[in-house]
């Protein structure tokens, strides 16, 4: 009976290794930082990224409603390789009553270019509304587009340790 059960448990565990073998599944680590110092990172891109803000709109309507609305926009300045930038933001809504930050992800930027990230403060004297409705972003990090860095976007810790604060100062 026990050599049954050690000739299934090995047949089972063969069938997994022959999937895993033909689904050509890399298993990769995320590179380690070489050093405490996240500029000698391999992976970081953060230092190529060039951060300009523009006020795009700032105005109180009639019912002391003030709309503020900001553009930043992020540059790969490296010479030949593409980075993809990832931002960090503050998102709140004060007439749901909901309070966020996560990480998203923005298009992969090849040298020289750049992409627009938008962001909001909306202030109400609305009696029901809890707080502003915002979007303002509270960190940039980069990730440099090598395979060894793949996926490191989605890893929060590293993205972190990568990423440099940032406030556009609009909107105050």
């Amino acid at each position: 009976m026990r050599k049954d059960k050690f000739r299934i448990l090995l047949a089972i565990l063969t069938i997994l290794i022959a999937t895993l073998a033909c689904l050509d599944i890399d298993l990769v680590e995320p590179p380690a930082p070489a050093t405490k110092d996240p500029l000698s990172n391999p992976c970081n891109g953060t230092q190529y990224l060039k951060v300009d803000a523009s006020l795009v709109k700032d105005e109180v309507n009639e019912f002391k409603t003030r709309t503020c609305e900001f553009n930043l926009t992020i540059t790969n300045t490296h010479s030949n390789l593409s980075i993809w930038p990832v931002v960090y933001h503050h998102h709140e809504d004060g007439y749901q009553n909901i309070k966020g930050d996560e990480w998203d992800m923005l298009i992969e930027l090849n040298p020289s270019n750049s992409v627009n990230w938008f962001g909001n403060i909306n202030t109400y004297t609305d009696p029901d509304v809890t707080g502003p409705v915002m979007n303002t972003v509270e960190a940039i990090a980069g990730v440099i587009d090598l395979p060894e860095c793949a996926g490191l976007w989605f890893d929060y810790e590293y993205l972190d340790y990568i990423a440099i604060n940032y406030d556009a100062g609009l909107c105050r």
